[in-house]
């Protein structure tokens, strides 16, 4: 739900969360909580070979994606149409939709597909216009936006994905917790869990460089949470509650620096600032986190992409890695866990299809 997608966020709306935030927990420093696991040994990674499913002109900045059915939904992030259709079969586009706005059809920042399990249905999460926008594939595309909800807060809701019960999960700038839950309106109704251990400065910075994609088991009894500046894996439960948080093969944390701007503190981070975590996606059985493992001095301009995929379980073991043949910047695996779709930028937008070996 890269993205360098929280990084296109106003400066003005993260101005405004952080403040709120840190007037909010009287800017104590959340450094209470017990140790990251340690890392856990990476298993000899799998090389995969991709082919190109889509390489056209109206692909602008394609990132996040999901597989719903016979189809693979693509978003565009930076030009319009916004939401692309897929056949998983040929790649051919049979319906492209959604121009840039902030009105009904409209988007400004899609930057994440919560899929409605054993439905031609999905929701879009739109970043800047914090709102949650329904699509049914069997309905025309006029239909789109005639159902959606706007989370309602004075922080920064980043990811959202809805739970079971009927409310939606969100990760983001909470200052009360890891993550918030809103009711079936909009309203935020509570935080839960801890900031992460041992981290440093007030927890809506804290919260911006702990940031990550958020996904849901379709089953909805299981939510992850990937870090973008780290590779750290958290499992909740089925109400957002913490089960337990893994570390990655490399254990490392976000590097970064509380400063000021506007009089309010900030994240600021340079050249050593890692990258985890830069999308993710799930099924029934697996996590996977497209991974990249650079600084972004190691290679600018292209630090933030992926080129391996950790495969883990709901309990937060990692069980596989995978080595991908091109630079991405989203992922989404089918149901079954037998085709990788990879979303790349370099050296021309595209969408790659990949075959996963079974699990042993």
């Amino acid at each position: 739900m890269t993205r360098c997608a929280w990084n296109a966020v106003p400066i003005s709306i993260i101005l405004r969360c952080i403040v709120v935030a840190t007037v909010a927990a009287g800017c104590r420093a959340r450094d209470d909580a017990a140790a990251p696991p340690p890392p856990q040994q990476a298993p000899p990674p799998i090389r995969l070979s991709g082919e190109v499913l889509l390489e056209d002109d109206l692909l602008g900045s394609p990132r996040a994606m999901a597989v719903l059915g016979a189809y693979l939904v693509v978003l565009d992030e930076h030009t319009g149409p916004a939401v692309h259709v897929l056949r998983r079969t040929d790649g051919v586009r049979v319906r492209a939709f959604g121009r840039e706005g902030s009105g009904p059809r409209e988007f400004r920042n899609p930057r994440g597909i919560d899929p409605v399990a054993g439905s031609p249905e999905f929701w879009v999460y739109d970043g800047q216009l914090q709102r949650l926008v329904h699509v049914d594939l069997r309905q025309d595309t006029t239909a789109v936006g005639d159902r959606s909800i706007s989370l309602r807060s004075d922080q920064l809701p980043l990811d959202a994905v809805w739970a079971g019960d009927g409310t939606i999960l969100s990760a983001g700038l909470f200052s009360g917790g890891r993550l918030g839950r809103f009711d079936r309106t909009g309203r935020l109704v509570e935080t839960l869990g801890r900031v992460p251990p041992g981290a440093k400065g007030p927890p809506a910075v804290v919260q911006h460089a702990y940031t990550g994609t958020l996904v849901a088991r379709p089953d909805r009894q299981r939510f992850a949470l990937l870090t973008r500046h780290a590779d750290r894996a958290e499992i909740f439960d089925a109400h957002g509650r913490p089960v337990r948080a893994a570390t990655g093969p490399a254990g490392f944390l976000p590097v970064y620096q509380v400063q000021s701007r506007a009089g309010y503190p900030t994240m600021a981070s340079g050249e050593d600032l890692r990258f985890g975590y830069v999308d993710a996606t799930a099924t029934s059985t697996s996590v996977y986190g497209l991974y990249s493992g650079r600084a972004r001095g190691e290679i600018p301009g292209y630090a933030f992409y992926g080129t391996f995929v950790h495969e883990y379980d709901w309990e937060g073991k990692l069980r596989r890695v995978f080595k991908l043949d091109a630079y991405a910047i989203g992922i989404a695996v089918d149901p079954e866990g037998s085709t990788l779709y990879v979303s790349r930028l370099y050296p021309t937008p595209a969408i790659l299809r990949y075959t996963l070996p079974p699990a042993h």
